[in-house]
């Protein structure tokens, strides 16, 4: 990080404190919002290499939520059919039609 970049880091940091406590003491609460949005534009615009880099790890973050997820919601379901199941078998035997022979409900 060079020193052009820490300066203005340290000024929208300064900004961005300064305001938030101009707007609590106001209660003008959708200032904040406004005035980080903007101090988020001003600072991409200056440098829109750190940008794309945001996107891009946003974009291999989705990816990998995404793939991990349909490996977590396959196995939940085959655990959830498996359940279901045992829990018809439970039905059957409790109903003393055991499809299980030497089970322990059927005793």
């Amino acid at each position: 990080m060079d020193e052009t970049e820490k300066k203005i880091l340290l000024l929208l940091f300064v900004i961005l404190i300064l305001n938030t406590f101009y707007c609590i003491t106001t209660g003008n609460y959708l200032l904040i919002v406004w005035v980080v949005i903007t101090l988020m534009v001003g600072y991409f615009s200056v440098y829109p290499d750190k940008f794309f880099h945001c996107l891009d790890n946003a974009r291999e973050y989705i990816n990998n939520y995404r793939r991990n997820s349909k490996g977590l919601l396959h196995s939940y379901s085959i655990y959830q059919r498996t359940r279901s199941f045992e829990e018809k078998d439970i039905e059957k035997n409790s109903e003393g039609s055991s499809s299980i022979p030497n089970s322990k409900l059927s005793r």
